[in-house]
Order: C-alpha cells, then sequence, then structure tokens
C-alpha cells in the first residue's frame, strides 16, 4: 500500500493539501486543550477609564509561563507525531527557517510551528469568531506566505499628547503612513505588563488615546536551509524620518507638546514563530504635554505634512526640527536658544554682517505691511533676550527673568510663523538662492523703484 502520508509530485507552490488537512485536525484537538488549561501567568493591568483616570488590577493571562507548559505538555502526543511525519515527507519548509530583511531564525520543530499556529487562531477567536473560522483563516494566511513570500511590517508608534476627535476614521499621511485613535485594547496592552518585570511603557503619567502607524511589504522565505538576506536597515532610517516630520508638521501647525512613546514593530500575519516583532522606546521622553486637533485644524495639518515631506530646503528642516525642539524644552532658555537658532537659520541671507537686524527686518517683511514694525520689534527684543542669556547677562535667578518666559513663547510663535511662510508662500518653493538681493527685493520690490 503507498504511504498515504506522501504528496504527488503536482504539488502547488502553496500549502499542501495533505498538510493543510493535518494541520487543521490537529489545530481542532490543540485549541480545545489550550482553552481547557488556567493561565499561570499574572500581569498588571492598566485600562482607561476617562480623560486621564485609570484601573489597575492584578489579572490572571496566558503568558511565557502558560506557553511553556503547553509545550510541555503537547509534546510527545500523538497528532503532532503525524504532523511532524507529514510536513517532513511534503512540505519540510515548514519545519526550517524564515528569513526578512536580513534575519534568519529557525522554527525548530513541530510544537513551535503549532503553538505558534494555535496561538494565532486563539487570537482571531477573541475576535468572537468560531474556532473553524478562526483556524481557516491560519490555513489561509500560511498559504498565502508561502505563495507570495511577502509580509506586511506594521510599526505601531503610539504618542503621548495627541488628542483627534473620537469617532474620526485614520487619517492619510501617504500610501504607507497614517495616524489613528487607539481602541481601548491596545491602550491597555501598552500600558499593562507581567508582574515579574517592570513597565515599561508608563501611561498613567501620559495621555495615550492615538498612533501613528507605518506599514511596508517585505520578503519573507521560508526555506530547508538558511537563505541569507543583505541587511535592509534603510527601513529604519524611513520610519525615523516619517516620525520627525510627523512631529515637527504638528508643532508647525499649533503649540502644544506631542512624543513618541514606543514602537511596536509586528509582521502580519503573525502566525509563525519569530513574527511577534519587538519594540523600542526613545532614550529621551517627552515631559507632560498636550495638542488638541479639530477637524478643521486635522486638514491644514496634512496639507503642512505634505509641504514638510516634500520640501527641498535645508534651512526649512533645520527650523522645524529646532521649533520641534524648542516645544520639547524643559527649560525656557533652552527653549529660547533653539528658536532663535530657527530663526537666524531661516532669516539670515548668509551674510553675517549685521545678523540681529537683518533677521528681525526679514521676519518684519513676511508679514503684512501693518504688521511690519510689531513684527521687527518683536524678534528684536527676543534677540536682545538671547544676547543677554547666552553672555551671562539674564538667567531664571535675575530679576528680569520673566522675560526669558516672555520671549521663549514669543520666539516659538515668530518662528512657527516664519517656517508657515517658507512652505504657504510661492516666492520659496523650489531651492532659489536666499541671498541679499533676494530679501532685498522683498524689502523694496523692483517695481517700486523709480
Amino acid at each position: 500500500m503507498p504511504d498515504q502520508t506522501k504528496l504527488s509530485a503536482s504539488q502547488s507552490k502553496g500549502l499542501a493539501d495533505i498538510v493543510r488537512q493535518q494541520i487543521e485536525a490537529t489545530l481542532a484537538e490543540l485549541v480545545l486543550l489550550w482553552q481547557s488549561e488556567p493561565p499561570a501567568d499574572w500581569k498588571r493591568v492598566v485600562r482607561p477609564t476617562g480623560d486621564g483616570s485609570f484601573s489597575i488590577n492584578i489579572e490572571s493571562y496566558c503568558g511565557f509561563k502558560s506557553s511553556i507548559n503547553f509545550r510541555s505538555k503537547i509534546a510527545g502526543r500523538e497528532s503532532l507525531s503525524l504532523l511532524d511525519k507529514v510536513i517532513r515527507a511534503n512540505q519540510p519548509v515548514l519545519l526550517g527557517y524564515v528569513s526578512y530583511s536580513g534575519r534568519g531564525e529557525v522554527i525548530q520543530d513541530v510544537v513551535n510551528l503549532s503553538t505558534s499556529l494555535c496561538h494565532a487562531a486563539l487570537r482571531y477567536m477573541d475576535t468572537r469568531i468560531s474556532a473553524e473560522d478562526a483556524i481557516k483563516r491560519v490555513m489561509t494566511e500560511l498559504d498565502q506566505i508561502l505563495v507570495t513570500s511577502c509580509v506586511t511590517h506594521e510599526s505601531l508608534i503610539p504618542l503621548s499628547g495627541l488628542k483627534l476627535p473620537e469617532e474620526i476614521e485614520p487619517i492619510s499621511l501617504g500610501s504607507n503612513i497614517c495616524i489613528r485613535n487607539l481602541t481601548a485594547e491596545e491602550v491597555s496592552d501598552i500600558g499593562s505588563n507581567d508582574i515579574s518585570s517592570e513597565s515599561q511603557h508608563s501611561i498613567v503619567s501620559r495621555p495615550v488615546t492615538t498612533a501613528l502607524v507605518i506599514t511596508r511589504k517585505v520578503r519573507f522565505t521560508l526555506s530547508e536551509r538558511y537563505e541569507e538576506q543583505t541587511s535592509d536597515l534603510t527601513f529604519l532610517q524611513e520610519e525615523q524620518d516619517h516620525i520627525d516630520a510627523f512631529l515637527c508638521s504638528l508643532h508647525i501647525l499649533k503649540t502644544g507638546r506631542v512624543g513618541v512613546v514606543a514602537s511596536f514593530t509586528t509582521l502580519r500575519p503573525t502566525i509563525l514563530p519569530n513574527m511577534g516583532g519587538h519594540s523600542w522606546a526613545p532614550l529621551v521622553v517627552n515631559p507632560f504635554g498636550f495638542m488638541k486637533l479639530t477637524c478643521e485644524e486635522i486638514e491644514t495639518f496634512v496639507d503642512l505634512h505634505q509641504k514638510i515631506t516634500s520640501n527641498q530646503r535645508n534651512e526649512v528642516r533645520i527650523a522645524a526640527t529646532r521649533l520641534l525642539d524648542a516645544e520639547s524644552r524643559l527649560s525656557p532658555v533652552d527653549s529660547l536658544l533653539d528658536a532663535v537658532i530657527g530663526l537666524e537659520v531661516l532669516l539670515n541671507p548668509n551674510d553675517y554682517a549685521e545678523l540681529s537686524f537683518r533677521v528681525a527686518l526679514n521676519y518684519a517683511y513676511l508679514g503684512n505691511s501693518t504688521d511690519r514694525r510689531k513684527r521687527y520689534e518683536n524678534v528684536r527684543d527676543i534677540q536682545k533676550t538671547r544676547n543677554r542669556v547666552v553672555h551671562g547677562g539674564l538667567n531664571l535667578k535675575s530679576k528680569d527673568a520673566a522675560l526669558i518666559h516672555k520671549h521663549a513663547e514669543l520666539a516659538k510663535q515668530c518662528l512657527r510663523d516664519s517656517v508657515q511662510h517658507f512652505l504657504n508662500d510661492k516666492a520659496f518653493a523650489g531651492n532659489v538662492k536666499l541671498d541679499v538681493d533676494f530679501w532685498l527685493d522683498r524689502v523694496i520690490p523692483p517695481d517700486l523703484v523709480l
């Protein structure tokens, strides 16, 4: 009698029928077994209960210990021995290596494979679908990975301080980037942690309701032997560029303070071992801040973001970054210095003679004729305070220290106004040279010369 565990030579590139049938039968058994086991782990669960309020409870859950117990319980089961035989005879790649973005890791064995597929089915069942439908979804996704050798690399980047309208749909900022509100479950997952470890991402002290989401398609292969891929680290810089452009655009739009809580990377569909990804948190956590956007402001923000990402001027990029730094500073001294540097980068026409006068004058002529005198005086006063700080004549303990606070806020306001003019005024489009003649034409247009 022929061996029924062997597949005919005409197998397709996708999941073999005989392998699919055996995995489905095994998963149906393992899902029931997992559900019958009590959780062996405990978690500190943080749940939002309203604006700025949370509940904190210690609850049981299925974590690392539960997974170890489950693996030891299913090892040696007859169904897994049969599945191992079927896979090795027909599609041994399912017990081989997964490779993506220069990384390669071995699946190891049928226990590791089955546990990962079982966990995926259980996650889908949490969305209130039947075990049968959840298993079918896992099979469909496994087949798709084998056929396409492609998965989605997703970075979920929770933000502190940003509040969007509650019912708003995800806001697209490009083909692979959007901002959206987090669900209550997602917020809870970010702030919760196993009791055996310390909380890495506090949400109690900072308002966390939104996230930036960045996705990209990546090559994902399964093979019997390790296939070394060229390490592609460009996406790390691209992700940071997306984050920087997003934060700069927000702070160009209005005053406030928004920061990154963390970045959680996942490969989707998350059904095989080593697809759970990783997370990182910024080295410097932004101090508490808040920014609330209306629907009208969101439209303006999307436009600003598009202009920032397509901007060709280094001085605009540097000034926008300085504005972001100024808004993030704890000290008004540092905030003032960052904002003034941004103004000087934008408004100094590569001629350092009489810098203060030129910066103030050029800022004045960004505005309407009726406002120019006041605009000039604002920047002149800012620079006077800045010079006193730099040269040691003024500090936070001086009797007129209030000037530092006042002019730090005014400097940020002036810098924000300047960046907006550079992005929206067609005179600054492209990469026209901003030399003395450019600014002279702005102060005294040629058509006014007699």
